[in-house]
């Protein structure tokens, strides 16, 4: 949250600890999903346990008071999720925070990628 790192002034308590709590913050605003595929699917090439729509799961979950280890890993107090989840909501729509190429140079990447593409061959 970008107020979280003082560009809004000066921190608060909450913010200090929600950065130190958060130290990839900066991956939760997007997700690198490969314009390829045909849906998201988590753990798949291009997505983080950390992106945006990891995040706002979690952040629905615990303003659904869903707090355990498993579902809220990273703790969201019901004020952060809220702030998150209007925060994400806000950056979403625009496709460079949801989507990626995959070049054929990248050739892990591109195999990895192969294996989840549905219908058929793509050039």
């Amino acid at each position: 949250m970008d107020c979280a790192k003082s560009y809004c002034g000066t921190l608060t308590d909450e913010m200090r600890e929600f950065v130190h709590a958060n130290p990839r913050d900066h991956s939760y605003h997007y997700t690198d999903v490969p314009f390829q595929l045909a849906a998201y699917e988590a753990s798949a090439v291009g997505t983080d346990p950390d992106n945006v729509v990891q995040i706002l799961q979690q952040a629905i979950r615990a303003l659904q008071r869903n707090t355990d280890a498993v579902t809220n890993p990273h703790r969201f107090t019901l004020r952060q999720a809220l702030l998150l989840l209007a925060r994400l909501i806000g950056g979403i729509h625009q496709p460079l925070h949801v989507a990626s190429a995959v070049s054929r140079r990248a050739a892990g990447t591109l195999d990895a990628l192969r294996q989840q593409v549905r219908g058929g061959p793509w050039n």
